[in-house]
């Protein structure tokens, strides 16, 4: 049977789908355990765990039923009977609302019974010795509770612990409701986050959370906020909408549909809306529907009525953001990228899945979002909590399926029946797909998927597949370029998750279509990155016979491998670069190898050939690859062991470590994964540079299905030179800690022995210190000076590479009109080949926009020093708005 490449190939690919380190068992020690030796000592669960655990897993033992009874006596009881660990309960209340948000309703109505009287044990409080007890009425359980819950949301509000805020203010809401908070302090709650938005300049990380926090406080306390607080609810919505008025020009930057011919955001349309509308439209519903509440949330408890008065919040502020200023300047690395707008991609209409224009859409899409956020960290749970939504909610919120035994019998319906599973799947793509990038890796969302796949494969199985389609059909109509190579990877992944098993048939009406056409690549793609992940033979047994036919181009005519271009023995410099490949497999001295080489040039020199240099360069370079071509091992060996034959390579300048990469482009020709694993290896080992990686990628005659490839490469080179730089600028940082420390020290032994008239006597040794610690700071500082110019280098060269693509003469500028746009469907390769340039330059400009920013002047200086003036030029005048947009932060 034919395999792949190698297992070099293969055990890079399969890394995607590899179970973290943390879920693997260690043999060994479980051994020990088994055997008891070594065993860890057993630790008795404490109280303050106990009592945790009661309320974060309280009624997880319930039936999965909408209609299920929490267990309120049980649980109640033991917290009553616990009475004095006010500080533990509070503790355990701020964790489970913090994690487990759609049971915020349930840990509301919890607290509200605890406000009952403590029962008595074993008689009254007289015979158990404690007489001053009984004659006091103490604060109910539930009070104290929430006074001590507040102490800890304060410590929340001072470490601008956004998420958890969001959540504890859902809580509070709810308790607002169950008259145990006043409903004028929670407004006044509120406002203090609305007051966050009005801020002269903020950010839209912290204005977005601030927004979210009010919003959704809004719809859970709207029961009681509809009729006294109108007024204030309106204002708060005003200034929400505001603020999402003001982060117009950054939606054109992330929206998922791009159509280049349109110069600002899209609308909100059916297949996407951007999340902060979706909240201003859900709360202007429900101010003017009439509704007294949100319909999905379930409530199970009546307000509290006892003599003692709700508890009033205190007022506070929201502290502003702490910016190090250190991080600011020209050419200081940026490593944290600001948040930007995000949409929620709609793949279904509102009879399917929530609409997240109304308030219980809008409502239940963010538990979703959040759960998912919440437990990154264990996707089988994540999986199996998200599949019991339905029975924390009211009965018909989600539909269910009918009794086998009472087929006949008409089912009522009481509430919107969305599908669960198109619900779930929908809302992790909207995750995933998000712009400029996922807040989790993409692994984690494919293993989420994956693991609903399994706890039910009926029902979610379909549901996958619809979406399937749904992102499918969009290829084509402006799906961002990298929404589609995230869309490609999932599906890949997914497929070869469970046996590759997808009707391709459906599909073979579009092989007609251009190679260059978005539903052509993806296809292409699909099945390139399938082979990685099994082998070819496998892959092109799933296929039907239409994608396999010659000059199709869905699936190579021959599997991914390695090309020798010298083992031909008719190949001019067949000998030459068979005595080196010899010389290689017999694991030469370098030294001797080099010695060899240079009489490998001579002779050819000799001969009359005009580039015996590069003749040699490009025969070492093959040479090494063939012999690592075997494994991943094997290349890292061959590399390390010959890093003198290689830099001596390189020695001459750029051109010798363009032919380098030229080299290995040709040898890895038919796996692109294997051109990425040996660039990123030479630049590790700093045989080439970052730029000199830019370069080669935009240099390469790249066809339209080669774009997802020279992404790839770019992105390599930038985050490699990003990364040595934060390195290095963490080890000045560290460095220049440790001089202050040695300078203080120094400081200080002077003074001391000042005071006993011995100032000669100072420590040598610490002298010496001080200006050792001196010397390696200023080596450092030198270190990040040239790795700050490396990155400078290397994103001065993908933009000058992009602006030279957007403006060459072969690339149409017709396409930039909406009537070109409109007659998309006779596009040929050069039109849909400029327009993913086009929207790679879009997503290069905000992926990058921290390291672009820290060098915008330098960088826009150089690269748009050659573009026409923007009033002649539409070309030249879209790529300079794109770069202000990312960049300058608004219009040019």
């Amino acid at each position: 049977m034919t395999r792949g490449i190698s297992s070099t190939a293969k055990a890079m690919a399969m890394a995607i789908t590899t179970i973290t380190a943390a879920e693997i068992i260690d043999v060994d020690d479980y051994e020990d355990r088994r055997r008891g030796g070594n065993a860890p000592e057993f630790q008795p669960e404490t109280l303050e765990q106990r009592l945790r655990n009661i309320i974060v897993k309280f009624s997880d033992e319930q039936p999965t039923e909408p209609t299920f009874t929490p267990s309120f006596e049980r649980v109640t009881t033991q917290l009553l009977e616990n009475a004095s660990n006010v500080a533990a309960i509070a503790d355990a209340f701020r964790i489970a609302v913090s994690e487990l948000p759609f049971k915020s309703p349930f840990y509301a109505a919890l607290l509200a019974r605890l406000y009952a009287p403590r029962p008595e044990k074993d008689g009254s409080a007289e015979q158990n010795g404690d007489a001053t007890a009984a004659s006091e009425t103490p604060q109910p359980l539930g009070r104290r509770v929430l006074e001590e819950f507040w102490k800890g949301f304060q410590g929340l509000i001072d470490k601008l612990a956004w998420q958890d805020l969001r959540q504890c203010i859902g809580f509070l809401a709810h308790i607002a409701v169950l008259n145990l908070v006043s409903a004028e302090s929670l407004v006044a709650l509120l406002k203090s986050f609305a007051a966050v938005l009005d801020e002269p300049v903020v950010s839209y990380t912290r204005g977005s959370n601030a927004a979210f926090c009010v919003g959704e406080g809004i719809l859970r306390a709207w029961p009681i906020l509809q009729e006294s607080y109108v007024s204030d609810i309106e204002t708060m919505i005003t200034s929400i909408a505001g603020f999402a008025e003001i982060t117009m020009s950054d939606r054109y930057l992330v929206q998922p549909f791009i159509h280049l011919h349109v110069k600002d955001a899209l609308p909100a349309s059916p297949a996407a809306i951007e999340l902060l509308d979706s909240l201003v439209i859900a709360l202007r519903d429900l101010t003017t529907s009439g509704q007294t509440s949100v319909p999905i949330i379930r409530n199970t408890a009546e307000a509290v009525t006892t003599e003692l008065p709700p508890f009033e919040l205190p007022s506070f502020l929201v502290p502003p953001e702490i910016i190090e200023m250190d991080t600011l300047g020209e050419g200081v690395a940026q490593n944290k990228q600001e948040e930007l707008p995000a949409y929620l991609i709609r793949l279904f209409d509102n009879s399917i899945t929530p609409d997240p224009e109304n308030a219980s859409g809008y409502l239940m899409r963010s538990i979703i979002l959040q759960l998912a956020n919440i437990f990154e960290i264990n996707r089988r749970e994540a999986a199996r909590i998200l599949m019991e939504l339905p029975k924390w909610f009211e009965p018909g919120t989600f539909k269910v399926a009918k009794d086998p035994s009472k087929p006949d019998e008409p089912m009522e319906t009481t509430g919107p029946e969305w599908q669960l599973e198109n619900t779930l799947i929908e809302s992790i793509l909207t995750m995933m797909l998000r712009l400029p990038a996922s807040q989790h890796k993409t692994i984690y969302h494919v293993a989420v998927i994956t693991e609903l796949c399994k706890l039910s494969p009926q029902t979610v199985g379909p549901a996958v597949g619809k979406c399937i389609r749904k992102l499918y059909s969009e290829l084509g109509n402006g799906l961002d370029v990298d929404v589609s190579r995230r869309f490609v990877e999932w599906f890949s992944t997914h497929m070869s998750n469970f046996g590759f098993a997808w009707v391709w048939k459906e599909w073979v009406g579009d092989l007609p279509l251009t190679t260059a056409h978005p539903k052509r690549l993806f296809m292409q793609r699909a099945v390139e990155m399938q082979i990685r992940l099994s082998y070819y033979d496998r892959v092109a047994k799933a296929l039907p016979e239409q994608f396999k036919e010659s000059g199709v181009g869905v699936i190579p005519s021959e599997q991914p491998g390695a090309t020798y271009e010298y083992d031909d023995p008719t190949h001019p410099h067949h000998e030459v670069a068979q005595n080196i490949l010899n010389l290689l497999r017999d694991r030469t001295k370098a030294e001797l190898v080099i010695v060899e080489l240079d009489g490998f040039r001579n002779t050819l020199q000799e001969s009359g050939d005009p580039r015996p240099e590069a003749v040699v360069r490009a025969a070492t370079l093959q040479a090494l690859l063939q012999v690592g071509s075997r494994s991943f091992s094997h290349l890292l060996n061959a590399i390390e062991r010959y890093l003198p034959v290689l830099r001596s390579l390189v020695a001459p300048g750029s051109e010798a470590r363009a032919e380098i990469l030229r080299a290995t482009g040709a040898f890895w020709a038919r796996s692109t994964q294997m051109v990425n694993i040996v660039v990123d290896k030479l630049m590790q080992y700093q045989i080439v540079e970052p730029a000199d990686v830019v370069q080669f990628a935009f240099s390469e005659e790249q066809t339209p299905q080669g774009q997802i490839q020279r992404w790839e490469l770019v992105k390599a080179a930038l985050d490699k030179a990003h990364g040595r730089l934060l390195v290095a600028q963490r080890k000045a940082a560290s460095l220049r800690k440790d001089e202050d420390d040695a300078r203080a020290r120094k400081i200080a032994g002077e003074a001391s022995a000042m005071d006993v008239d011995a100032a000669d006597n100072v420590d040598a040794n610490l002298v010496a210190k001080t200006e050792a610690v001196g010397e390696e700071v200023s080596k450092a500082m030198k270190a990040c000076e040239t790795l700050a110019r490396d990155e400078r280098n290397s994103l001065s060269r993908a933009l000058g590479c992009f602006v030279a693509a957007l403006t060459s003469p072969q690339a149409p500028r017709a396409i930039l009109q909406a009537s070109s746009w409109e007659t998309r469907d006779g596009w040929g390769a050069p039109e849909w080949g400029t327009w993913q340039t086009w929207c790679w330059y879009r997503h290069f400009c905000r992926a990058y926009a921290p390291q672009l920013k820290a060098n915008a002047h330098s960088l826009a200086t150089i690269a748009f020093e050659t573009l026409l003036p923007s009033e002649s030029d539409p070309v030249a005048a879209f790529i300079r708005r794109i770069w202000s947009l990312a960049v300058e932060g608004g219009e040019p």
